[in-house]
């Protein structure tokens, strides 16, 4: 089968307001901050140093999670990041969503092969034209799809979701990415050394095991809509604009 690129458009229409109406909607405690938890001694300045924001030394700078009692508690900083809501998980495994417990057994790994399944929408989400947008893309079944909320002046740090090796793409899963509104920015993401920026389309296919971010929102917000799940066989790479696509050099297109 022929292989995925890391990034193309797609041609692919929906009432972006519409969509963003529904998302404001929901109840404001499905959200939480997308930062990393920090245990004693923890703090890594080289995990926030990016072609972004640049440099930050001091940890008392950068917004972070503190586990007490088996809780995050959350910790503003002078830089602060993204907020995501999941809008599906799977029931039996509660860290399949992002949440405020710490279980012993860490968060669920999207790419981990026991979870290459269905994943479910959970009921507290009511969004109904959002869900049938969804619906049209091209996929056999959904997995993880997850709203990011990026308010002015946040910024979501460069980070990746896995290793830009694996294998989840190749076996017939991919990602798209629904932009809802842009906040005046747009995607950047890294493949070998050269910094790419993403257009404001509406839809786009991106493997997010490439290391990416989003740079201080401009506007009032930024909402995009993360999807992964399996490949509709034919029909997903048929939907990509490869006029517009970035490939990694260093792997071989067609494997």
């Amino acid at each position: 089968m022929k292989g995925l690129p890391v990034y193309a458009e797609v041609p692919f229409r929906f009432d972006q307001d519409k969509a963003r109406k529904e998302i404001e909607n929901i109840e404001e405690s499905l959200f939480l901050e997308i930062a990393d938890v920090w245990h004693e001694g923890e703090f890594n300045p080289a995990r926030y140093e990016n072609w972004m924001i640049g440099s930050i030394k001091d940890n008392q700078e950068v917004s972070h999670y503190i586990v007490k009692d088996g809780e995050k508690i959350f910790v503003p900083g002078k830089t602060n990041f993204s907020h995501s809501a999941d809008f599906t998980w799977i029931r039996e495994e509660p860290t399949s969503i992002h949440s405020k417990s710490v279980l012993k057994e860490g968060r669920l790994q999207l790419f981990n092969d026991l979870y290459q399944r269905a994943w479910d929408w959970r009921k507290e989400f009511q969004t109904p034209y959002l869900r049938s947008v969804i619906n049209e893309l091209p996929f056999e079944y959904f997995q993880k799809i997850r709203v990011i909320r990026t308010r002015g002046g946040q910024s979501l740090r460069v980070h990746r979701d896995d290793r830009p090796d694996t294998t989840y793409f190749d076996r017939g899963f991919g990602q798209m990415n629904l932009n809802i509104c842009s906040g005046g920015v747009t995607l950047q993401f890294k493949v070998g050394d050269e910094i790419h920026r993403a257009p404001m389309t509406s839809a786009c296919h991106f493997k997010s095991s490439y290391l990416h971010g989003v740079e201080s929102v401009k506007e009032e917000v930024r909402y995009t809509v993360t999807v992964y799940g399996k490949q509709k066989e034919g029909a997903y790479q048929k939907a990509l604009d490869l006029g517009s696509a970035v490939w990694d050099p260093l792997k071989n297109a067609f494997t």
